[in-house]
């Protein structure tokens, strides 16, 4: 497709002037299908699974990088609320998944790992105040690892003993690790900080991508580049490779 000489220097303003880059290319992965009696078979489900969908996941993202010139941050993957289809698990068992989570994420290459998380703004259920109680020592052991839990939105309101059980969660991390960011209250579809989670009722799997462009654009010029560097993704990709 030939490129007409405005075009060629609006890339080159975008690129080295306003420094335009892909923040993130998400790989949302969904684990509701890896629950298992068996600890250990539940385990070697989530790591065959991630792998299965993730493994060439930063490949294709250096591919894009170097086809079209434009850096990508980070390259990650997002679960499913790990609360959700492990809900009968005991905080022991949910540090073990963690780990687990973390050896795949490890294996693919990832920057992140997102979705060791728990929304419960509306409530606790047994499973994810278990979830809650192992977040210290699975930040702790693990290195890929992002954490969330919410306890607060607009429509559902505050809950109160979510926020106490926090405080002393927040304390416990702190004391066992100094890399600790928390977020207490954010939008279950929001696709811009690292704790990222799969979405509760999103696709198997699905790849997004968000990017960064400093200083202020007009909207529209900013959906007009996501429109052209989704372009470019697809360009590489194509139809019919999966990650």
């Amino acid at each position: 497709m030939p490129y007409e000489f405005d075009e060629i220097l609006e890339t080159i303003r975008m690129t080295e002037i306003e420094h335009f880059d892909i923040r993130t290319v998400t790989l949302g992965i969904s684990l509701r299908d890896c629950f298992d009696r068996n600890l250990e078979v539940t385990r070697q489900k989530i790591y065959d699974k991630i792998l299965k969908h993730g493994r060439h996941h930063v490949d294709y993202s250096k591919e894009v990088e170097s086809k079209f010139g434009i850096s990508i941050a980070n390259k990650r993957v997002a679960v499913t609320p790990v609360s959700i289809p492990f809900d009968a698990l005991k905080a022991d068992e949910f540090i073990e998944i963690a780990k687990t989570l973390d050896a795949a994420a490890d294996a693919i290459g990832i920057d992140f790992l997102g979705g060791y998380s728990a929304l419960v703004q509306k409530g606790f259920t047994n499973g994810e105040r278990e979830l809650i109680k192992s977040i210290p020592v699975a930040l702790a052991e693990t290195k890929h690892i992002c954490s969330s839990v919410n306890v607060a939105s607009t429509k559902a309101g505050i809950n109160i003993d979510a926020v106490n059980m926090m405080s002393e969660v927040i304390k416990s991390t702190a004391e066992l690790t100094k890399d600790l960011a928390f977020i207490a209250c954010f939008l279950q579809a929001a696709p811009l900080d690292a704790r990222k989670e799969h979405a509760e009722k999103a696709l198997d799997y699905v790849l997004r991508f968000k990017e960064r462009i400093k200083g202020l654009e007009p909207w529209q010029d900013v959906r007009n580049r996501l429109a052209w560097v989704e372009g470019a993704v697809h360009a590489v990709l194509g139809d019919d490779r999966r990650a």
